[in-house]
This record gives C-alpha cells, structure tokens and sequence, in this order.
C-alpha cells in the first residue's frame, strides 16, 4: 500500500549524510533510533509528500504505543511469575509443586518474549534457579512414569531454550513414547490427558471414540520389507549423512525406539505380552546386545554398518518377538522404522499406509470427500470452518458453524481431528450422512444430510476478495487498487495446480494494467 510514495522518497541520512530511502529507515525503527529522525527530516522538506509524513508519525505513534503495552505486560507476567514462585516454594507434594513449576515456566517464557535484554533476563539468578528445578522435577516425573508431566515440564525448558537446543533429545523422548501411547492404547491416552488437565484446574477432555481408529487397522498393510527399502532409501538417500553412513545412528535409534515400546507400562493392556515380565526381559537382552553389537561395528573401520546389519536387525527382531512378547508384528515395525528416521533430522519421516491420504491431499491439493474444512472447537466439537465452493456440502446447504454430531449414525463426541476426517472421507462415488446441528433464530435443529464423495481440488491461489461463485480465476477481484495497477495473490499453501494457478491469476491482472503485485 506504501509503494505508491515510500518507494520513491530519499532523505539524507543522519551519520553519513548520504541519500537513505525512507524505507530503510521504517525498516530501523524497531529500535526508535531513526523513525524520530525520519520524520524530522520529512516535516523540514518543502518537497516531502504529506501522506508519507502521515504515514511516518502513525507508524511512530504505532511504536510509542507497542512499547508502552509491552512495558505494563512485561510488569503484569513479572508479578504472576513472583506468585507461581512462590507458591512453588510453599508446596511439599511432588506433583503439586512440579505443577507450580510448569505454570512459572509459561510466565518465564513470556518474560523471555517481552524482555529486551534477553540476556540480562536469562542472567536473572530467579531464572536460572527455576531452569534447575524445572528440569530436576521433569527427570524426576519421568523416572516416576508420570509421561505428562515430565513431557510438559521438558516442553517449556526447550522453549525457554530454543536456541540452544538443550532439552530437545527429551522432548522427542517423551513424545515419542506419548505417541505410542496415543496410537496404541488411546482410552489410556486420554486418561492422563484428563488427569493432566485436572491438575492444572481444567476441564475433562469428552471420553475415547473408537469408531473408526484401531491401530490394526492403521498398521496392517506395513511389511518388514517396505521398511528395509523406507530405511535404505533413507540411507543413500539422505544429503548429508549418505557419504558418511547413516545406518549404525539409525539403527540404534530404531533399537531405542523398540526399548521404549516395551518398557511403557501403560500399553500392557492392549499389548498383553508386555505384562509377561520374563518374555519382556528376554526381548530387552535381544535390543541390548544388538545395539552393542552395532556400536562395536560402528567403531571398527574394516567392518562398518550397512546394508546386511539392516537386515539382520529387523529378522532377529521378529524372531525373537514371536518366542518372546509375541507382539503385533506390525506394531515392531512402525516404532523400530520411526525411531530409525529420527536419528536423521527433523523432518525426514516414513509416510505409513494409513498416512497417505494426508500426505497426498496436502501435496496434490485434492482429495475424496464432500468439499468441508473443519475443525475442533474449545468444546471438543467438529466443527464446520466452511463448505468449499462448488462442492457436494455446498450445494447441499452446509453452512459455517455447523457442529457434526454424527457420521453415518456414529457419535462423534470423543473424535479427534484425525477420526473425523478419515470416517468423513473416503471412495469416490460412494456416500456418507452428516448430522447437523445447527442455531436457527436462537432455536437448535438437528439436519441430516446424504451426501455423494467426489474429487475435491483444494484452492490455494486466492485474491483481493470475491466478486463471484467458485474459486476460478474470474471469481476473484485481483486489485487492492485498481488505480495504481497493484494487484494482490494469496497463496495458502502449494500443490500440483499451484503454479497454474498462479499463472493464470497474472495473465488475468495483466489484463487490466498490473504495474506492482502484493504476494501473501
């Protein structure tokens, strides 16, 4: 909007005297150190535009104003912090105290936001006296099998610690062995979500739905083989470790990953063979001295570990399961396969079977279904974001705010995202009936709706604002001013039909006289 008259004024700069856009001057005033100047200088010239002087004091306004607000926050979150301290100090239970720590966590990580002198406030001997308490209840908490709690304690260290990556091993171990508990016993889950939230003073999350999410289900097409050629790609593949040789990390991880699965109590009652204790030890020798074994190859140079240790890793592993824990083979494969990855970075992953329509859908930018975005609201409700242009649930009057009670007769209370959308989904030409409710002049209705699953494209090329039905090219106004020729692309996310989409918006604006693009 300021390209018009802040592009091309100049000013003289105030150390150098050289010409300095008034561009690069806004761009330095988060320091206050120039915006005054700035100003200054445009009031003093005759021929300075008097929107760009407007423009200059309301940003000075906008910054005076953010650092008075900034200012009362930061001696409000202080005040509270003093109190969670306090209240820390005063308690001798375990878990109550190990709550109060967590709460002053959160304060500390938002004065850690707020303050200027990040420093000076991590220097603060109040910070770092709660850091170290901080992480002796969370190693505390996970000795004592209180997942929850260690994961939210070692959370906060690693936000309040982000840069340098202290506590982020523990908190890819805890949600590690939390995810395992979310996928294969999820009632369970939910049960300490609940007991997690009641010490912290909140409301109950509604109980486990299983329609539809049974990790059987999930897991049953995974192979030992589909996962020795995920994890072989992975290691030839991967840019920096594949010169150097990622197998021996990968599989001691996978390893790791297998120990925890076996040593998470909480699964024993849906995986019965992790409550045999003998058959438990017997699989955990077969992980200790197989992690040896590798480590003892990594550090020889005439031996090293590749392709044959991969699969001799996962062959030991299913046979010693079957005369030991006797566990879901697939169940072995899925963790072992997750923690092999994790050895390698962030973001490089195994998409399982029941994880390819996810993956597809956000890559493709399309899908099977009836043409809904939705979400969980602060009631646990699926909830209707709104019907997509042009599609089955649009044509047939799904509106904004609907609440999805049921699929096909099944309850939804209790779903998570997940379930929704696999259950809503699903093939083409086939159907599912929604039951709506719905506020209707202060009135609920209950509505039912039979709709047909047909291909969905997701728009991600949007404009300045619609001026017709559809997500088309001609649906959308493309300039937030027509009379400079500045035309305005929204870009939500990427897919196939991207970069057509794109180009097709161009052409049209071109059309009509394009002379700046304002990309979102």
């Amino acid at each position: 909007v300021l390209s018009g008259v802040v592009a091309a004024a100049v000013l003289i700069g105030p150390v150098t005297g050289k010409p300095m856009p008034f561009t690069e001057l806004l761009s330095r005033a988060n320091d206050g150190h120039d915006l005054a100047r700035a100003v200054e200088l445009l009031k003093g010239n005759r021929r300075a535009d008097a929107g760009l002087i407007e423009v200059g004091e309301r940003f000075e306004q906008s910054i005076a104003k953010r650092e008075a607000d900034r200012t009362a926050k930061l001696a409000e979150v202080n005040a509270k912090l003093v109190e969670e301290l306090a209240e820390a100090a005063g308690k001798t239970d375990f878990v109550s105290r190990a709550i109060s720590l967590a709460d002053a966590m959160r304060s500390a990580v938002e004065m850690q936001i707020l303050s200027k002198d990040e420093d000076a406030f991590m220097a603060d001997v109040r910070i770092t006296r709660l850091i170290r308490d901080t992480e002796a209840a969370a190693r505390e908490a996970e000795a004592q099998g209180e997942w929850m709690l260690a994961n939210e304690l070692f959370a906060r260290l690693s936000a309040l610690l982000e840069k340098e990556g202290t506590y982020k091993d523990d908190v890819d171990r805890l949600n590690r062995r939390l995810s395992m508990i979310r996928l294969y016993a999820p009632e369970k889950f939910r049960e300490l979500v609940a007991e997690q939230r009641a010490r912290h003073g909140e409301d109950a999350p509604p109980p486990y739905n299983p329609y539809g999410d049974t990790y059987e289900e999930k897991l049953e097409p995974i192979s030992a083989r589909g996962v020795e050629r995920a994890l072989q790609h992975a290691m030839f593949k991967h840019v920096d470790l594949a010169s150097r040789g990622a197998m021996g990390p990968m599989l001691i991880s996978g390893l790791d990953a297998l120990e925890t699965l076996v040593t998470t109590g909480e699964l024993a009652e849906v995986l019965p063979g992790l409550a045999d204790e003998s058959a438990r030890d017997e699989f955990l020798r077969f992980v200790h001295n197989q992690r040896e074994q590798i480590r003892e190859r990594q550090e020889d140079p005439t031996r090293g570990v590749g392709l044959a240790e991969l699969n001799m890793t996962i062959s030991r592993m299913l046979s010693v399961n079957r005369f030991s824990i006797n566990l879901y083979e697939q169940a072995l494969l899925h963790e072992f396969g997750n923690g092999a990855m994790s050895a390698l970075d962030t973001y490089s992953a195994i998409i399982w079977p029941d994880e390819i329509k996810r993956f597809q859908r956000s890559t493709r930018g399309e899908f099977v279904g009836v043409g809904i975005q939705i979400e969980m609201d602060d009631l646990q409700n699926i909830r209707v974001v709104t019907p997509l242009e042009g599609t089955p649930a649009q044509r047939a009057g799904i509106q904004t705010g609907d609440l999805i009670r049921e699929v096909d007769g099944h309850s939804t209370i209790g779903f998570t995202l997940d379930q929704a959308v696999e259950v809503i989904t699903g093939p083409r030409n086939t159907k599912v009936t929604l039951t709506i409710e719905r506020e209707v002049d202060g009135e609920t209705k209950t509505l039912e709706f039979t709709l047909k699953r047909t291909r969905i494209e997701l728009p991600t090329v949007r404009g300045w604002q619609k001026i017709a039905p559809g997500d088309e090219t001609e649906a959308w106004d493309w300039f937030v001013d027509p009379d400079a020729g500045i035309g305005y692309i929204r870009l939500t996310s990427f897919s196939n039909h991207t970069t057509e989409r794109f180009d097709e918006a161009i052409k049209e604006m071109r059309k009509h006289g394009l002379h700046g693009l304002v990309l979102d």
